[in-house]
């Protein structure tokens, strides 16, 4: 069962609650949608400025729903009928769509075959469906631009958007006014996806809009930055507008691992859960106890000490979730009540939001009683060891949990004491009175005596090091909501704890959470993995080693040939691909799993299929020419340069190739691309190199002076041949054409 509470600016019926009075809502309040729960799940929640978009899925069918609500003034719900009330949006019930994403006043919405439909406003273009004429788009259309391209990631900004394909490649359009597609330009809208050129050869692992700003992040945990700085969200130390993608050095060592943006401020998700915010802060939407603006990143300190797993940025406010204890906290602009703490008043520190949902302490289990009133049940987790007669039970009033400490780690002993705070009831008679409890202001509060405080344990799922990381979220079931699941006897029939699983602030003034049940298996979503967004191709070792198994006289799939042309001739993807992630960060590239990699090149090497290896040999050959280079101007982080590594494990490069052919094509363009790099990338190099193994640093000089050598030798051999059969002009300028291209072989032209 999963559930939606909402609350913020509902003016337009944008928190999908029906024909409601109330135009604020200052504190969490059930969503209700109509739809059948035993058939539906839910999937997804996005959510712009005065509109909201629900994505719901049929496990069984492999089918999906967008249901919208809200305004309608640039008909970005793609449907007519009720704002206020969730509805069908029309057009696109006939494609699997496993993504959305809601700008100001536009909807995207990204199909399991890759392919983009936009509507809503397109004044700027930011649909890209190429059309400058209609200033707005009534029902879904597809984005021709990219519909033979794999997007894998959409995002969108105030009024432009990004998208992901799966090659690595990142695409834009929409306003431009600011720089914010990273172009090179200001001011020209683009009404079509274009390519961001400058980005071919970065690792791209996720990326995010704000108003009119853009930020992407790296595999390798650097961010590139671009767009509107006026109040510092860039993060560069200044307020100048950037009309390229720029390193954020200030993070490099942080390992980031996860970015978000306002409408004028980002945060960033650090691995070990430490949270930074910089841009607009006049508002309290940064978080550190001041309303100024920051032009560089600055550490959240009021949620030092916990780990930060779930961070969403509003247009003015954020949200962030802590995985110890699952417990809500929002700050920023509240005029609206989209911090759902009760008043409209802003805050600049994190405020804990209160709901209907468990928050796990030191000892005690969190649950709500009908009226909202916070009921703590200790020892949710018991010792095998502890006495029936350990503790005492008194009668008392609800008071707040105490501060939470880290639960015991996955798989300690007596996991198989945890109780469901159904099953406490089934314990003993004492227990029995427990769900009558839930409904009154009284509460059971165990207090253990000295003996055994020492033996009770916490909920062994809710620590973020234990959680089950899938790389796509589960799917969850709706129920109808024919009877409101939060009445009495709703919950004094359940008695069901609910847990937050994923937080939504939207492009405007509305915050969402998604909760479920404590016993679905449902675990709470960490932004720190990829959770939500699909990948880009990697050089995967158990893609290589299928590969390698293929035999030859079958036929390579069309998947597997894609595969090939896609990965291999896309410097991104073989940048993104064997990280360390133990070893992440600037001080310690190029952060390279040699392990996997070298199984995934003798792979290649020792692959059955002779077609196989010559797709991949000529799809490296297509990517040799386009090598990056790297300047002193932070346009490119020294990540990109990781594919110079990991090329020198391609066979030819290791081992004695007797393909002259290949060699001069492969290695001689190699070379070339090194020769022609700036001091500061020839120096990064340097160091990597000096960091080989011997063994293989001696290989490949091997390979490569073997090669030099045949070079020279066949051109003293063309030398004698041309004396003894020309002489004169002629001759001489024969001898200038072999000169030539000697040098163009040995890249000194």
């Amino acid at each position: 069962m999963a559930r939606v509470f909402c609350w913020g600016n509902t003016c337009n019926g944008e928190l999908g609650l029906g024909g409601i009075e109330d135009e604020h809502i200052l504190l969490p309040r059930k969503q209700k949608v109509a739809i059948d729960g035993r058939k539906y799940a839910i999937r997804q929640l996005s959510s712009g400025r005065n509109h909201t978009l629900v994505l719901l899925v049929n496990p069984l069918d492999d089918t999906s729903l967008v249901l919208s609500c809200g305004s309608n003034e640039r008909h970005q719900l793609g449907r007519e009928g009720s704002w206020r009330r969730f509805d069908t949006v029309d057009g696109v019930d006939k494609h699997v769509v496993v993504r959305l994403c809601c700008g100001a006043n536009h909807s995207l919405a990204l199909t399991s075959a890759g392919q983009m439909f936009g509507w809503g406003c397109n004044l700027f273009g930011q649909l890209g469906i190429g059309n400058k004429v209609d200033e707005s788009v009534p029902k879904p259309s597809l984005v021709k631009r990219l519909a033979a391209k794999m997007v894998v990631q959409i995002a969108c900004g105030g009024n432009h958007s990004l998208a992901l394909t799966i090659n690595g490649s990142i695409y834009s359009w929409g306003s431009n006014a600011f720089g914010q597609l990273g172009n090179g330009m200001k001011g020209n809208c683009e009404n079509s996806p274009i390519e961001i050129l400058s980005l071919r050869s970065v690792p791209i692992r996720q990326m995010s809009c704000g108003g009119s700003h853009s930020a992407l992040l790296s595999y390798t945990g650097a961010i590139y930055m671009w767009g509107k700085n006026e109040f510092g969200q860039l993060g560069l130390n200044d307020m100048q507008n950037r009309l390229v993608p720029t390193v954020q050095t200030t993070l490099r060592s942080q390992r980031i691992s996860f970015i978000d943006c306002g409408e004028e401020h980002t945060v960033a998700l650090t691995a070990d859960g430490g949270l930074f915010s910089w841009g607009a802060g006049m508002y309290g939407q940064l978080g550190h106890a001041k309303n100024n603006n920051e032009i560089l990143p600055r550490r959240v300190f009021e949620l030092m000490g916990n780990v930060v797993t779930q961070v969403s940025c509003g247009r003015c406010h954020t949200l962030a979730t802590i995985g110890s204890n699952g417990r809500l906290y929002s700050f920023g602009l509240n005029g609206s009540g989209q911090l759902g703490i009760g008043t409209q008043t802003s805050k600049s520190v994190p405020n804990h939001v209160s709901g209907k949902w468990a928050e796990l302490g030191v000892k005690d289990v969190c649950v709500r009683n009908a009226a909202g009133s916070l009921l703590p049940v200790v020892s949710y987790n018991q010792s095998s060891n502890s006495s029936p007669k350990a503790s005492r039970r008194r009668r008392s009033k609800a008071k707040s949990s105490q501060k939470p400490k880290s639960p015991p780690r996955r798989g300690d002993d007596d996991d198989s004491c945890e109780m469901s705070i159904d099953e406490l009831s089934d314990c003993d008679d004492s227990d029995k009175d427990i769900a009558d409890m839930m409904s009154s202001d009284e509460a059971i509060i165990e207090e253990p005596d000295e003996y055994s405080k020492e033996t009770i344990l916490k909920p062994g799922f809710i620590c973020t090091s234990d959680l089950i990381v899938s790389t796509k979220p589960d799917s969850i079931e709706i129920n109808e909501y024919q009877s409101d699941p939060d009445s009495d006897s709703q919950l004094n029939t359940e008695r069901q704890q609910l847990v937050v699983k994923e937080i939504v602030a939207s492009k405007g003034d509305q915050s969402f959470v998604l909760v479920v049940r404590l016993n679905d298996n449902n675990y709470p979503i960490d932004f720190r993995y990829n959770h939500s967004f699909d990948e880009i191709y990697k050089l995967d070792t158990k893609r290589l080693q299928k590969l390698n198994e293929t035999l030859e006289d079958n036929n390579i799939s069309s998947d597997d040939i894609d595969y090939i042309e896609s990965a291999f001739t896309s410097i991104s993807c073989w940048n993104s691909s064997f990280i360390d992630d133990k070893i992440t960060g600037d001080s310690v590239l190029p952060s390279i799993d040699w392990s996997s990699a070298r199984t995934a090149f003798e792979f290649i090497e020792k692959a059955k299929n002779s077609r196989i290896k010559e797709l991949i040999y000529q799809s490296i050959l297509k990517l040799i020419p386009g090598l990056p280079d790297i300047d002193d101007d932070n346009s490119l982080d020294p990540e990109v340069l990781r594919i110079y590594m990991l090329l020198t494990l391609f066979h030819p490069f290791r081992t004695d190739y007797k393909n002259a052919e290949a060699m001069r094509k492969l290695i001689c363009g190699y070379m070339r691309a090194v020769l022609r790099l700036h001091d500061s990338a020839k120096d990064v190099i340097k160091q990597w190199f000096g960091r080989l193994e011997t063994k293989h640093f001696r290989q490949l000089i091997h390979n490569v002076k073997n090669y030099m050598k045949e070079v020279f030798e066949s051109q003293n051999n063309q030398n004698k041949e041309f004396e003894s059969r020309s002489s004169g002009a002629d001759g001489a300028h024969q001898q200038r054409v072999i000169d030539s291209e000697l040098h163009d072989t040995l890249g000194l032209s």
